[in-house]
This record gives structure tokens, C-alpha cells and sequence, in this order.
């Protein structure tokens, strides 16, 4: 049987590096609990980065109730990374006006000296 995951466990690895109006850079530790049966980053987390990003870079503007998203498309072009692996990312928020707010990933990368070889 699989172990239990705490809901808590990928909040711990996600951070915040700045925020600005319509603009928030993060980074994550990729833990095990994070990947796949590959042992690369999960498709879901990232997608969950993603969704997290694009409301923080709504709320980044002084919309603190930011809804709920409606519509997310993730295209992997490769592994995101694996457990060890430090993965960066902005967001950021392309249109604000009532009842829209678009927000988007502007890059997700894992830095060069953190890249497996």
C-alpha cells in the first residue's frame, strides 16, 4: 500500500523569490513525493505550479479573491526534473479585468548548475 501524502508536503518545498504587480518568481525542491513512476518530476505537480503561479500573479495585483481556474493547458516538452533538482518559474498575469484574469507561465527552468548531466 502506498504511504499517505501530506496535503502540506509541496507547500513546504515552494518559494516565493519576489512579487511584483502582476509578476511572482518561485522556485521548488523536488522531493520524491513529487515525481512519477520514472522518478522525474510528475506531470500533476507541474501542473499544480502552474495553477499556483497564475494565482499568485493575479493576487500579485490586489485581487485577493482569485477564483478558481477554469481552464489550464500544460504541453511538456521534457523531464521536469528529478528529486535533488531545484525548479524556478514566473508568473505572470497577462489580463485583469472583470470577470477575466489571464495568467500565464512566462518560463519554468531548473537552473544550469542544478541540471543533471
Amino acid at each position: 500500500m502506498a504511504k499517505k501524502l501530506s496535503p502540506t508536503g509541496f507547500t513546504k518545498a515552494f518559494r516565493v523569490l519576489s512579487a511584483s504587480p502582476g509578476r511572482v518568481d518561485f522556485e521548488m525542491d523536488i522531493h520524491q513525493d513529487h515525481t512519477n513512476r520514472l522518478q522525474t518530476l510528475h506531470g500533476g505537480t507541474l501542473a499544480s505550479l502552474v495553477d499556483l503561479g497564475g494565482s499568485l500573479a493575479v493576487a500579485s495585483t490586489g485581487r485577493f479573491a482569485t477564483g478558481v481556474s477554469t481552464d489550464l493547458n500544460v504541453t511538456y516538452l521534457a523531464p521536469g526534473g528529478r528529486p535533488g533538482d531545484l525548479l524556478r518559474g514566473t508568473a505572470v498575469c497577462d489580463k485583469n479585468t472583470s470577470p477575466e484574469r489571464w495568467a500565464r507561465p512566462g518560463r519554468m527552468s531548473r537552473p544550469r548548475n542544478m541540471q543533471r548531466m
